[in-house]
């Protein structure tokens, strides 16, 4: 069976860098760890976007992590922010390390009996750069001291 999940992983790999070349996108590979790095220019900085493929667990999973860290004296307004950022998403989710203050946005989708086009590969791409992109300068401002959360939390129900 493992070798059987590892066959699919890798065919899986193989779409997702056929999904980058179709969109004209330059990555870095990693195929022993079927891991591809890329990114995109987002309105106010730059987004990272990951691409892996878990074997194990039939998954692909696009992470966009923050190109900085939370300082250690907004910590708690983060993780409060991300709760409130995650409440209404429908796609994907925000993941937060408290002890190092990294957030990134992460988008999965399973893999296991089926097939996944390069189209569902690309919207895991454009899902996980857009959302990076509404919130990496929110998120920045917080760690900053710039916006308060009430702040934060106006903008997110739409008071601002």
């Amino acid at each position: 069976m493992a070798d059987e999940k590892q066959i699919k992983a890798e065919e899986m790999y193989g779409v997702a860098c056929t999904a980058l070349d179709e969109m004209g996108w330059t990555y870095d590979r990693d195929d022993e760890k079927l891991v591809i790095s890329t990114g995109a220019k987002g309105d106010d900085f730059p987004i990272s976007l990951i691409i892996r493929i878990l074997a194990d667990a039939e998954t692909i999973s696009v992470i966009s992590p923050l190109n900085f860290n939370i300082s250690e004296k907004t910590r708690i307004e983060a993780a409060i922010a991300v709760s409130v950022a995650n409440y209404g998403m429908i796609r994907g989710g925000f993941d937060y390390d408290f002890t190092d203050g990294e957030i990134r946005f992460r988008v999965t989708a399973p893999y296991n009996n089926s097939e996944i086009s390069t189209d569902v590969i690309k919207l895991l791409l454009l899902i996980a750069a857009n959302t990076m992109d509404n919130y990496n300068d929110k998120f920045f401002m917080l760690s900053k001291g710039a916006l308060s959360i009430q702040d934060f939390i106006k903008q997110e129900k739409g008071e601002d």
